[in-house]
């Protein structure tokens, strides 16, 4: 059975046409997202968005990381790059590409941010399998992001979008939040109302 997983993981990093996935830091799972949220995105944009994820630079600066695996692709493209060893993470793309996103804000440590603030809260303790979850999440936030903001620069919703999903039920939890506020305020003054018209 193992054996058949296995075959089953190398076919469809095989086939990886936005995952350039270069030290076993993404999933089957993942892949299978990405490839599926990517080609839907270029499809309706012809914006390429790609993620590398690797173990180590072994000594190479994060640029010159990128751009080798750049050199390869075709414009307009975004790319989103993942180091572990050296824990960083950056956003680098063509001109016409970056202008169609918020690098700063997928990038961002603060409320906004997709991938940084979901590396940082990792606790230290974690084994492997535990790091490469994280790990798979943050990319997968920031590539959705990514997509996301491209597709609504350019016009176009996305079916397989994952952020609209997050999104959409945030913002139901926040109605349902506000209305239960309003319902008990209402109850309240009702209450107090004819409580002093009583008297």
């Amino acid at each position: 059975m193992r054996a058949i997983f296995a075959i089953f993981c190398l076919c469809i990093l095989a086939q990886a046409k936005f995952v350039l996935n270069e030290g076993e830091i993404i999933t089957p799972m993942l892949a299978e997202k990405i490839e599926i949220l990517g080609a839907e995105t270029q499809d309706k944009t012809g914006v390429g968005v790609y993620v590398l994820a690797t173990k180590s630079l072994g000594g190479e600066s994060l640029e010159n990381y990128a751009l080798n695996f750049a050199s390869n692709l075709s414009s307009p493209y975004a790319l989103l790059v993942f180091a572990e060893a050296e824990h960083k993470v950056e956003i680098y793309g063509s001109p016409e590409a970056l202008a169609l996103f918020d690098r700063e804000q997928i990038l961002s440590v603060g409320s906004g941010g997709r991938i940084i603030p979901i590396i940082a809260s990792q606790k230290t303790d974690l084994n492997q399998t535990q790091k490469i979850g994280v790990y798979n999440a943050a990319l997968l936030n920031g590539y959705a992001e990514i997509c996301d903001q491209i597709a609504a620069s350019k016009g176009v919703g996305l079916e397989n979008s994952i952020g609209n999903t997050n999104n959409n039920f945030i913002n139901f939890l926040r109605y349902i939040f506000y209305a239960t506020l309003i319902f008990a305020l209402g109850s309240y003054l009702y209450k107090k109302g004819r409580k002093n018209g009583a008297k």
